[in-house]
């Protein structure tokens, strides 16, 4: 599956009592994921009256009801 020498990125599962080590690529791409979902997360503007589209409750400020 993999080239001799080839560098993959992994995560690791589990390490039992005779030391064997189990692997994991989707892990790590999930991992790798997450951390940039929460990136950009962080990057968002918080709450409304800036830029983005705020919350529900900011759209309708000052708004009319009937």
């Amino acid at each position: 599956m993999f080239q001799l020498g080839q560098e993959v990125k992994t995560q690791i599962i589990d390490i039992d009592a005779s030391g064997k080590i189990r692997l994991s690529i989707t892990a790590a791409a999930h991992a790798e994921e997450r951390a940039e979902v929460e990136q950009w997360v962080k990057a968002q503007p918080k709450g409304g009256g800036g830029k983005g589209f705020g919350t529900f409750a900011d759209l309708l400020k000052g708004k009319k009801l009937v």
